[in-house]
């Protein structure tokens, strides 16, 4: 692989990069690429000149200038958190060095046309250092750089508090993209299986993903276009195979000095124990026979987790952690020149000599330059299990085996309290603000009440307030406290040839789900003038009461309805309608 490409803040510096310590590294199991880049530079060439006529490097050394146009002032060019995008090239490179042999004693990258992009993402770390110059390159220093890509983004997000609704697993993952890194694509995001409902309570967006990971198999980063890749292990074969009897078609030799390979069975256990929570908590044990008969004895390993309350639950968590132990963890390294290969890929590995041979996952990828042209891949590869796949996906295929379970429905009209019943952990909470009155005497409309809507996390025997203000307080309805859940009010009308009350507004509310209602109606002229109509409440809530007509001598506005309905505006020297109280509606399941 050549590489043509090497842009810092948008800047090419590829003629000052240099081939020694150039690296680019992806992990899947760490989710993040690394790249290790060398340049050689003078400290004051790193800024964007400010007139056109400057140039990075000193045109009687090295020929015509890289910058060209002016800009307000000097910008640095290399500082942590610089862009950087890494391209290869597709053709050979270019012989003319900016550095090199002559001035340095070692080769940089030369230009070539650049072909793919291979990495994006920050510097994340500079080291300077002062090195032994020629007389003819007085005053340069090499820089070495360590960058991240944008992977990184996702611990730098966090989601708000959520339970995510049964649903498939791309779903679950779009979901948290979209509201933690809305310019990350997710055209990339498979549908591996579908999940049960996940609570997320304010974590980060890698933490979020890691969630869904572990219980769908699959395997995620972000790429050098800043899209998401999310994929079964299976969904991304290798395009060729390591053995060391290839076809030189679709496999090819390993540097075998290089193959490292062990087996590791410190965590075994061919017996394993898993009791699960709640009142009277669920216990499975599992074995495998096979294992036992194989190293004749048992190992046996017991766990506790408590968030598994069911018998089917606890059956698919004892088998997963049977599937990952029963037998030694496989993991080796191998080094190939053949370029292809990437993290997430199934690559078939053989080698006698080793006692190789199966489908292993690609887990990391490193890139190091022997020559301008020529590259050396470092594999890391692991275990792949089918059957623990099937049996992570069992674990969340359990709808057909949980108990059924009554959705309870509380509707809240005025102020109140819950007392929360046992084994229920999260609760749909829907809220409407109060409607605002009618104005007097030809007055405007009350404003209908914002709707929210929000899955709140509970504690089972916890004691929460419920408090719900009547039509016209202009308070918000809320559930534990303002700051948890809460709709705003509709605002009341104006008296005395007045104005519509403001709607409740999403903006001033706090939830998931946010809308605000319907503006209650000015004043109506005529002779007597009548009140404007109320407005309506959001999201299916009371309608507005109407306003008196105009040209009637006396007509009070009517009620608006619950909950959050604006009242109407009266007419001449007659009252406003009242607005609707707020409403609180919770939902929850009880087995």
């Amino acid at each position: 692989m050549v590489i043509a490409s090497v842009q810092i803040s948008g800047v090419e510096m590829i003629q000052a990069t240099m081939l020694r310590g150039f690296t680019i590294t992806r992990d899947i199991s760490q989710r993040t690429g690394r790249a290790t880049i060398i340049i050689v530079a003078r400290p004051a060439d790193l800024f964007m000149p400010a007139s056109p006529t400057g140039s990075l490097f000193n045109e009687a050394l090295f020929g015509p200038t890289i910058f060209g146009g002016p800009t307000a002032a000097p910008v640095a060019i290399l500082l942590p958190g610089a862009p950087i995008e890494i391209w290869d090239g597709s053709g050979p490179t270019s012989s003319g060095f900016m550095f090199g042999e002559v001035t340095f004693g070692a080769p940089t990258f030369g230009g070539s046309t650049a072909g793919i992009k291979r990495f994006a993402g920050t510097v994340t770390k500079i080291t300077p250092k002062v090195i032994n110059l020629k007389e003819n390159a007085l005053g340069y220093t090499e820089y070495t750089l360590e960058c991240q890509d944008y992977t990184t983004l996702l611990d730098t997000a966090v989601l708000s508090p959520i339970t995510l609704p049964a649903s498939s697993d791309q779903d679950m993952v779009r979901y948290i993209i979209a509201h933690t890194l809305p310019d990350i694509d997710t055209t990339h995001v498979d549908s591996i299986t579908p999940l049960d409902a996940v609570a997320l309570n304010g974590v980060s967006a890698r933490q979020a993903l890691e969630s869904i990971a572990s219980l769908s198999g699959g395997n995620f980063w972000i790429d050098e276009n800043k899209a998401l890749q999310y994929h079964s292990p299976t969904a991304l074969p290798a395009p060729f195979g390591i053995s060391d009897t290839p076809d030189n078609s679709t496999t090819f030799y390993g540097l075998f000095a290089d193959y490292q390979y062990s087996e590791d069975f410190s965590t075994r256990a061919n017996r394993v124990t898993v009791i699960g929570g709640g009142g009277s908590p669920p216990t499975v044990t599992v074995d495998d026979a096979p294992s036992q008969s194989q190293y004749g004895r048992v190992f046996e390993r017991t766990f506790i987790d408590t968030s598994l309350l069911t018998l089917a639950a606890v059956t698919a968590k004892a088998n997963v952690y049977l599937q990952s132990y029963k037998q030694p963890q496989k993991a080796g390294r191998f080094t190939t020149r053949y370029q292809g290969l990437d993290i997430g890929q199934l690559v078939p590995v053989t080698c006698q000599a080793l006692r190789i041979s199966g489908s292993f996952l690609i887990r990391r990828v490193t890139l190091t330059w022997l020559t301008v042209n020529e590259t050396r891949y470092v594999v890391e590869f692991g275990d792949w299990t089918p059957d623990l796949i099937r049996y992570l996906r069992a674990l969340n295929a359990l709808s057909a085996a949980k108990p059924t379970f009554n959705d309870t429905v509380a509707i809240y009209d005025a102020d109140d309290t819950i007392t929360v019943p046992p084994g229920v952990v999260s609760m749909t909470v829907a809220i409407w603000g109060p409607g605002g009155r009618g104005g007097t005497d030809s007055g405007g409309g009350g404003g209908g009440g914002a709707f929210v809507s929000s899955t709140v996390t509970v504690v089972p025997g916890a004691v929460y307030t419920i408090t719900v203000p009547a039509g016209g307080s202009e308070l918000p309805a809320w559930f534990i406290s303002p700051t948890t859940i809460a709709a705003d009010a509709g605002k009341n009308g104006g008296d005395f040839f007045g104005s519509g009350g403001a709607a409740g507004l999403a903006s001033a509310s706090v939830g998931s789900t946010k809308t605000d209602g319907v503006p209650g109606g000015n004043y109506v002229p005529g002779a007597p003038s009548g009140g404007g109509d109320g407005g309506a409440a959001a999201n299916g809530g009371g309608s507005g009461g109407a306003g008196c007509p105009p040209n009637i001598i006396s007509h009070a506005g009517v009620d608006g309805g619950a909950p959050g309905g604006g009242g109407g505006g009266g007419g001449n020297v007659d009252s406003g309608g009242l607005g609707g109280n707020g409403r609180v509606k919770l939902t929850y399941s009880v087995g």
